[in-house]
């Protein structure tokens, strides 16, 4: 039980706080960086010592610098035991009501979409974990790479420790260690501190462990290709359109809407157009 839900005790005596909450975590701040990819930090809790038995999983989506989405849930393990208890407080009262891997798996799986890379503290843990409770449930293992923020820390900063509430205490970072939320959010800042010092320009070169991503120059570069793409497609499936009554306006989307389903392509954002006779 969370301590904000027990009892204080006082000179031997003990008295019920039901009222008292858990103090708001206060993080170091994280300024926009534009140049930095999309990732997801992830971190299991496991109900026994097989990788399919995830009893917990926490998600935290970081766009540009910010962390823009956070989810934590509870899952009911393959097996009605938990041996792990007394490490992260989780008994099998608590999830034996909750949904199973491959039922929660698809509310979560879109957090994933568009990241560049995933990150965990001792990822090959976590890396397992999701492998095994895919492969169980019959479901697709993510290609996305994974970045060990336990190799990113000793490389980095070349602590002798290098577990998460050592990484953790190093850099400011609030910990409940063992709570997969409070895991993942510390993995994701951990992940940010080091992209805001080795990263000062978009033209400084990512440290190794992120050697497999495109530079931030290259990451912008392709951005800005992929818009002008965007933007010629446009105007391609505009130009075969067929032309309104001169005079009228009408918004682009809309003139290209019939070659835009014909091609496949994306649905484009409205962008007002007046045809005006020449």
């Amino acid at each position: 039980m969370p301590f904000w839900q027990g009892k204080f005790s006082l000179r031997g005596g003990r008295f019920p706080l039901p009222y008292l909450t858990p103090p708001k975590p206060s993080f170091p701040p994280t300024p926009p960086l534009p140049h930095v990819p999309t990732f997801v930090a992830i971190d299991f809790e496991t109900a026994d010592r097989y990788n399919d038995s995830a009893c917990a999983i926490a998600l935290v989506r970081v766009e540009a610098g910010q962390v823009v989405h956070r989810e934590k849930r509870l899952i009911r393990p393959p097996r009605p035991e938990v041996h792990f208890t007394e490490v992260h407080g989780i008994t099998w009262e608590d999830v034996e009501d909750q949904p199973t891997f491959g039922q929660l798996w698809p509310d979560l799986a879109p957090l994933l979409e568009g990241a560049h890379f995933l990150t965990a503290h001792n990822a090959p843990f976590d890396r397992g974990v999701l492998a095994a409770c895919l492969d169980a449930a019959k479901l697709m293992v993510p290609d996305t790479p994974f970045i060990c923020t336990v190799t990113l820390s000793r490389k980095l900063w070349g602590q002798r420790h290098n577990r998460l509430n050592d990484v953790s205490q190093r850099l400011g970072i609030p910990l409940k260690h063992h709570d997969p939320l409070s895991d993942a959010e510390a993995c994701a800042h951990i992940v940010l501190a080091a992209l805001r010092e080795a990263k000062s320009s978009p033209e400084t070169p990512l440290p190794e462990p992120f050697a497999f991503l495109p530079s931030a120059a290259q990451h912008l570069r392709l951005q800005r290709e992929a818009q002008a793409a965007r933007q010629q497609q446009l105007a391609r499936a505009a130009a075969q359109a067929p032309q309104p009554p001169v005079g009228e306006t009408i918004s682009a989307d809309v003139l290209a809407a019939p070659c835009v389903e014909e091609q496949g392509l994306e649905q484009p954002a409205r962008l007002p157009v007046r045809l005006d006779q020449s």
